[in-house]
C-alpha cells in the first residue's frame, strides 16, 4: 500500500513537471525540452507500471523485495523528478548570479549578436556550466553555457569568469551559433 501511495505521489508529481515543460516558455523552446518532457513520461509509465503489476515486478525482479532493492527502485521511479529539480534549482541560482547578469547585460549591448541572432534575444533554459565555489565563497571560477536565441538564430553563450573578493570579472564572452562554427567574440569587462 504504502509503494502504491508512493508511485501515485511521483506520478502527481512528474505531472506537474511535464506541464513546466509545457507551459513555461523557456522551458518548452529550449533544446533540452523534449529531454525533459521524454524523461517524465517515462517515469509516468515506470509508476504506473509498478501501481499495475506489483507482484509481476518482485517475481520478475527478486532483487527488488530486498531493502537495497527498493531503495534503488525508489530512487530509480524518482530520478526524473529529481533531475528536472536539480536542472531548475542551478538555473534558478544562476540566472541571479553577478556573472550571469553581466554577461547577459554584455551580450544585449552588442551589435554582433544582434546581427547574428536577431532581436529581441531570449535567454533559453537550462543554464548549464561548472562553478568552482563561486556561489558561495568570495572567490571561484565559473564557466556558464546560456543558451540564446533571436528572429535569425540560435546560439549558446559561453562565459568564463573569476570571482575574487566577492567580486565577479569576466574574462571571455563567446557567441556560438547553432548549426555553424561561427563563434562570435562579445569581449570582456
Amino acid at each position: 500500500m504504502i509503494e502504491k501511495a508512493y508511485c501515485r505521489t511521483l506520478i502527481i508529481l512528474m505531472i506537474i513537471c511535464l506541464l513546466c515543460v509545457i507551459l513555461i516558455p523557456e522551458v518548452r523552446t529550449s533544446r533540452e525540452a523534449w529531454t525533459f518532457a521524454v524523461a517524465q513520461m517515462i517515469g509516468i509509465a515506470a509508476n504506473l507500471l509498478c501501481i499495475r503489476f506489483p507482484n509481476l515486478l518482485r517475481m520478475r525482479l527478486s532483487f527488488l523485495t530486498a531493502m537495497p532493492g527498493r531503495l534503488f527502485l525508489r530512487f530509480l521511479l524518482l530520478s526524473p523528478i529529481f533531475l528536472f529539480v536539480l536542472c531548475a534549482l542551478f538555473d534558478f541560482g544562476e540566472r541571479r548570479s553577478a556573472l550571469f547578469k553581466d554577461a547577459i547585460h554584455n551580450m544585449e549591448e552588442s551589435q554582433a549578436a544582434r546581427a547574428d541572432l536577431g532581436v529581441p534575444i531570449k535567454i533559453g533554459w537550462p543554464i548549464q556550466g561548472e562553478m568552482d565555489s563561486g556561489l558561495t565563497g568570495d572567490s571561484g571560477h565559473s564557466t556558464l553555457l546560456i543558451p540564446v536565441s533571436g528572429n535569425h538564430g540560435e546560439g549558446t553563450l559561453r562565459v568564463l569568469g573569476t570571482k575574487t573578493n566577492g567580486v565577479w570579472t569576466i574574462h571571455e564572452i563567446t557567441l556560438v551559433l547553432r548549426d555553424s562554427n561561427v563563434r562570435e567574440s562579445l569581449g570582456a569587462k
